[in-house]
Parts: C-alpha cells; structure tokens; sequence
C-alpha cells in the first residue's frame, strides 16, 4: 500500500507539474554509518531474574539504492521524493548473566526497510540544501538473536525519520548528498525477550553520502 502511494504521488508530480516544471527522474546509490554510545540493556526472565546482558557493540553501516524524483517549483524550489531499498547491519554482545565467566557472544543482526524520503529543496546554481521527513517500510530481517533463548522480534512495520542535508550538482546530470537523518525510535525497540519489549536509551542518528543519475529533459 505504502508503495503504491509512493507510485501515485511520482505520477501526480509528474503529470501535474510537468507542464511549467522541469521534471528529471534518477537513480541513486549510498552509504550510511549509524552512531551511538556504547549501552547496554539487562533482559529479565520470565521469573524476574537477570539472564542476559546485551550490548551494542559498533556503529552500524548500511547501503541504500534506488530511484528519485526532482521537480523544479519555480527558479529555486523543488520537490525530491525518493524510492529508496536500504539493507543494514548491526552487531551485539550477549552476555549469558547464568553463566558467570563465560565469554561474551558476537551476534549479528541484518536487516532491510523501503526508505520513502520526501525531500524539499532550494538550489542556488550547482549548490542545493533540502530537507524532509521519512517513511522506513520493514522488510525482512536475518538475526543471531533468533537462536537466543526467549527472543522474539516485533518490527514496527512503518517508522518515521527526518533528514536534512546539502549537494551539488555536477553537469546538472550527475548529483552527490550529504545528509544527516534522526530517527523518532529508539534503538532495538524491535527487541523481545520472554514476552517483554526492550529498547536502548539512544535514538539512532545516521550520516549518509550518496551519488546520483538525473535523467530527463532539461529546460532552459
């Protein structure tokens, strides 16, 4: 349904401005990197006892691609949404609190969401700054976590962010981003254990870079 409406909303820009709007479509490609500080969440048994101890262990990286689409409002304003599949990865420490002096587990968790940026934005010649909020539509996910007594996991199948940042645009062709996303959920607040939700105290902020293809006519 997200997807759809996502589909509908490129066609209305499309069609409806396409008139006294210069439309170009694109594709994009990225990395990310997810900062945090080092935390650490106890998870309780079902009788009320500590019986793990988890661990963020690094900031996380992912990769993102997919499709966009700019419309020129005028002489400086546009209109940016984006299509965008982002895989991923987070790493954890778990800790068996029921086996004193036992070494820590590595786990790994990855995971893909349908990003779905909608982006406003002023350019200045090759110059542009934008901002906006952002849809993240839950995929699927592959975890370590699921071979862990008592785990179970509850994404949220739609979350919100905010992204806001800068580019340039090269031979009004090619384009590269910086931008800065935060997120309005906490950290692994996916995550249960014997029944109980669990989050960290953080909320993830990410930093992400991209580069990009503008294709279309262009008007002068």
């Amino acid at each position: 349904m997200v997807m759809f409406r996502m589909l509908c909303l490129l066609i209305f820009l499309y069609c409806g401005y396409g008139i006294s709007a210069q439309i170009n479509v694109g594709i994009k490609l990225g990395l990310a990197t997810t900062g945090f500080e080092e935390q650490q969440i106890n998870i309780l048994d079902q009788g009320g006892l500590q019986r793990f101890g988890l661990a963020l262990r690094d900031g996380s990286y992912s990769i993102h691609g997919g499709l966009m689409l700019r419309a020129r409002l005028g002489k400086v304003f546009h209109i940016q949404p984006e299509l965008l599949l982002q895989s991923n990865k987070t790493d954890y420490n778990l800790d068996d609190l029921a086996a004193p002096g036992a070494p820590a587990q590595l786990l790994t968790e990855k995971y893909q969401h349908l990003n779905l940026p909608l982006m406003l934005g002023a350019q200045w010649g090759a110059f542009r700054v934008q901002a906006g909020p952002q849809g993240h539509v839950f995929l699927s996910s592959r975890s370590d976590l699921s071979k862990v007594e008592g785990y179970q996991e509850d994404f949220e199948k739609m979350t919100l962010s905010w992204v806001a940042g800068a580019g340039i645009d090269i031979w009004k062709t090619l384009t590269i981003d910086l931008r800065y996303e935060g997120s309005l959920n906490r950290l692994g607040d996916h995550i249960r254990f014997f029944g109980n939700s669990y989050s960290f105290e953080d909320r993830p902020a990410r930093l992400l870079v991209s580069a990009g293809l503008l294709f279309g006519k262009k008007k002068r």
